[in-house]
Parts: structure tokens; C-alpha cells; sequence
């Protein structure tokens, strides 16, 4: 959002879910209400109020944000949920995780010296693909045996290349 003083009109979009936790909990959010519509997010995230970069939890009924005064403020809990399922997404495969997940599985497929390493670090690598993509999945349902064949085949290809 850009500060008050910035902004020539107000413009929003959607955030579906961005958090800051590392844990699959439930954690507090704050929804911010003004007379451009509201704004939901975490205590701890970034954003202008009175012209000035503070986090949300500092924003106070009156305060100015890009998108007009703050009347009400409210609380609530949420969780990391799958916009499609409504379940909770499953820490390690969420987006926010990729890089970490995978940075010590790209050094161990860069560093594998025998072929028994590189075949380790290519099944962890398709492994860790096959969560990722499961997890941000856009469907409801999941074919279990076109997901097994899938796997089993980008396995068997990236270990005998």
C-alpha cells in the first residue's frame, strides 16, 4: 500500500494468505477496516499508517492508511488454509517454504560425488517437487494412482539421466 500522501487513488487486491509463522498453528490476524473496503493480516506485517512504514499492529482506529481512515479494527484467528480445499497446507510444502526445503536438497545434488549420492538427491529432489505441487495443487480431488505413476516416473527418469 502507499502512504497517504502517495496515493492518487486508492487500489486494493487480494492476499489469500501470507504469514509469517513457522508453525502449523492458528495465528492471530487483524482486519483492518476503512471506507475503501477492509484489509486482513498479521500483526507483524509491514504497511503505511499516518504516512509512516510501521506494522499493523501499530495502526489505531483514526489512523490514515492509503485506502482512507481506519473506523474499527477487529481480530480474529486463521490459519495457512488451502483456498480451493479449506484445509490446512502442510508446512513444508507451502510456497513461502520452497527455498528452504529445497537449498540443502539443490547443495546435495550439486555436491554428489558417487552415483549412489546423485540418485539419493534426485529422488529427494522429486520428492520434495511431488509435495510442493500436491500442496498448491488448484483441484479438490487428487487422482492417488496418475499422482503415483507421475512420481514414480519423473523419479526414474532424473535418477538414470
Amino acid at each position: 500500500m502507499k502512504p497517504a500522501s502517495q496515493a492518487s487513488s486508492a487500489t486494493s487486491s487480494y492476499v489469500l494468505a501470507n504469514q509469517h509463522k513457522t508453525v502449523d498453528t492458528v495465528n492471530e490476524m487483524l482486519t483492518l477496516h476503512t471506507e475503501s473496503g477492509v484489509l486482513s493480516l498479521t500483526p507483524d506485517h509491514a504497511l503505511f499508517v499516518d504516512g509512516a512504514l510501521a506494522s499493523a499492529a501499530e495502526a489505531k482506529v483514526g489512523s490514515i492508511l492509503s485506502s482512507g481512515v481506519v473506523p474499527r479494527i477487529t481480530t480474529s484467528q486463521a490459519a495457512i488454509i488451502h483456498p480451493v480445499t479449506g484445509e490446512t497446507m502442510f508446512l513444508p510444502g507451502r510456497m513461502s517454504a520452497f527455498v528452504p526445503v529445497n537449498t540443502p536438497i539443490t547443495v546435495g545434488m550439486l555436491l554428489a560425488k558417487t552415483p549412489a549420492q546423485t540418485v539419493f538427491w534426485q529422488w529427494a529432489n522429486q520428492s520434495a517437487n511431488v509435495m510442493c505441487n500436491y500442496v498448491n495443487r488448484s483441484g479438490t480431488t487428487v487422482d492417488s494412482s496418475q499422482l503415483a505413476q507421475a512420481y514414480v516416473l519423473a523419479t526414474t527418469v532424473s535418477c538414470s539421466i
